[in-house]
């Protein structure tokens, strides 16, 4: 049972504790936790995955924190095409479908590239316009 408006979710033998941004994609099997996985009787920890990858879950839960924020952005991936395909396989695992589609989407742009830059490809792609989000803070706190 969650504490306070905190998980407490063991991924891939990490810990990690997040309030409700788990719950930002309503299709993502993050937010039905109680269904698909199973609930550790501990004072520790409150969901366990065991098959996950806890490296991989720090863009999982970036892409999270932006969507639940109102936009998404290529910033949150990963550079390499190496962790980009584990990228992949994690958001397939978990039904993060917007995500997995902003990994192929890169994925798509790499192979497209004629000189096989993949970090100038990388940063055109970040860089673009579309990728800026308004802010979530002003300077004078208010939103």
């Amino acid at each position: 049972m969650a504490i306070f408006g905190l998980t407490r979710l063991m991924y891939g033998g990490e810990l990690f504790i997040e309030e409700d941004i788990l719950k930002a994609d309503p299709n993502s099997i993050l937010n039905n936790l109680d269904k698909f996985t199973t609930l550790y009787d501990s004072k520790d920890v409150d969901y366990f995955i065991s098959s996950g990858d806890p490296k991989m879950f720090r863009y999982i839960l970036a892409y999270l924190n932006c969507l639940r924020h109102g936009f998404k952005t290529a910033r949150i991936l990963p550079s390499s095409v190496e962790e980009l395909s584990r990228l992949s396989v994690e958001c397939a695992l978990l039904n993060l479908n917007g995500l997995k589609k902003m990994v192929e989407d890169m994925l798509s742009s790499y192979q497209s590239s004629e000189d096989n830059n993949y970090e100038k490809v990388y940063l055109k792609k970040v860089l673009e316009k579309s990728e800026h989000p308004s802010p979530l803070f002003h300077m004078n706190g208010t939103n």
